[in-house]
């Protein structure tokens, strides 16, 4: 995916300026330009009926060659019927910085109706040198299981210069809680630092959803350092944020002040793998993680600080005594905080809390993880707070088991330690 360029003109009008430098510049014979568009004047329906499309053809046919962009989109609903695509045609080279800015009037005031199979907006670059910014407007899939609605995919990123991608103030949604959804909210591949402010992104949810689920909210492969503040990710999705590593390096990143609700994973990490290790490092605060898998997976990652959460699992209740459930336990276990390969991990100051499966565990340490410090936590369900397994040493200090309503039924197990290496300082 790609980063940032903040250009607030309200401009309405095009700019089609071409300065030339001397010698022609990299990308062939265009210069310094800059340029900015509003949708309308190439034609686009703001009512939804017609096409608009052929409006982003245009733009996108008067922009090549110009390295710093504006797109307005005003107030209205502008359907199109294939996925705008935007290719190396515009962005390439390593001479120059590009920018891009898609801007529409406001979440649900600007909606992007995408009436097609593939998805919404797609940005395919071939340089590390350019920052795109989409913010202040609602993609909305209008079928079900539609593509993904922003995908993000430089081929080369090179060394790292600017912010990539930026999303803010962006919704996307169906169009209805009942009708319309994306496989995937968005699709970040080979990005340097992408950000993500104020995003919300919802699958179908209530009745008649049976079998339906998207795929990811926030993928982001080979990227680098991603930032996720202030997003809403909730309905039903099999991984709310996905960091991965493919064929780079990865590292380093900061979730905050956000809610991933309704999902199977919530934050899944795979950067590396035994017995290698990644760079730091990895924050998660002040967010609030409703899972049935996995709240939190760790592998391939050290100097990790999750702390100030609310974790709670609430798609996996089967068999808890506090609830008299009576459905068959299932094959898995559900766990809050998983290591499963991740050291120098601080865990504090969080909320694991509500009736859960027996099969849940709340901060689960396995024999390739280690020096966890797990400290001012409070544990308030009716399973098993803290499993370890790890042959290297990890603390519980000062931790609170109960609350008010107390979940723990009678059946709460507070440390599994079966290699005797959890030392316990005070609780």
């Amino acid at each position: 995916m790609a980063a940032v360029l903040l250009i607030f003109t309200l401009t309405t009008s095009c700019t089609n300026e071409i300065i030339v430098e001397p010698d022609g510049g990299e990308g062939g014979i265009y210069g310094e330009v800059q340029a900015s568009y509003n949708i309308v004047d190439f034609g686009a329906d703001s009512t939804g009926v017609g096409d608009s499309s052929p409006a982003f053809d245009s733009i996108l046919a008067a922009a090549v060659g110009k390295k710093q962009i504006e797109v307005y989109i005003p107030s209205g609903r502008y359907r199109i019927s294939k996925r705008v695509s935007i290719d190396s045609t515009l962005f390439f080279g390593y001479n120059f910085h590009r920018g891009l800015v898609i801007r529409g009037a406001g979440q649900d005031v600007t909606e992007l109706v995408c009436d097609n199979d593939d998805g919404g907006l797609y940005f395919k670059g071939k340089t590390n040198l350019l920052s795109v910014t989409i913010r202040d407007m609602s993609i909305v899939a209008n079928r079900e299981g539609e593509g993904t609605a922003i995908e993000f995919n430089n081929a080369n990123p090179g060394d790292h210069h600017s912010r990539m991608l930026q999303l803010k103030n962006v919704l996307i949604r169906g169009e209805k809680h009942s009708s319309g959804y994306f496989q995937n909210g968005v699709m970040c591949y080979n990005a340097w630092y992408p950000s993500f402010e104020r995003v919300e992104i919802t699958s179908r949810y209530g009745a008649n959803t049976a079998g339906i689920s998207m795929g990811h909210g926030i993928y982001l492969e080979d990227c680098y350092s991603p930032l996720v503040t202030n997003c809403y990710i909730w309905g039903k999705v099999e991984y709310g944020i996905t960091y991965k590593a493919i064929l780079k390096n990865p590292e380093d990143g900061i979730i905050d002040k956000s809610y991933i609700v309704g999902v199977d994973h919530g934050v899944y990490i795979d950067l590396k793998d035994f017995p290698q290790w990644g760079e730091p490092a990895f924050r998660i605060t002040n967010s609030h993680i409703n899972y049935r898998k996995n709240g939190v997976f760790l592998k391939g990652i050290r100097q990790v600080n999750i702390s100030h959460n609310l974790f709670y699992c609430g798609g996996n209740k089967a068999g808890s005594v506090y609830l008299g459930n009576t459905d068959p336990v299932t094959d898995f276990e559900s766990r809050d905080i998983n290591c499963d390969y991740a050291t120098d991990v601080i865990i504090a100051n969080n909320h694991f809390t509500e009736p859960a499966s027996p099969r849940r565990i709340a901060i689960d340490i396995s024999e390739r993880s280690g020096y966890v410090s797990i400290s001012n936590n409070q544990f308030n369900f009716d399973a098993l707070c803290i499993r370890n397994t790890s042959t290297s040493p990890s603390y519980a200090n000062a931790n609170i088991f109960g609350g008010k309503p107390d979940f723990r039924a009678g059946n709460q197990t507070v440390y599994a330690d079966s290699t005797s290496t959890l030392e316990i300082i005070d609780y």
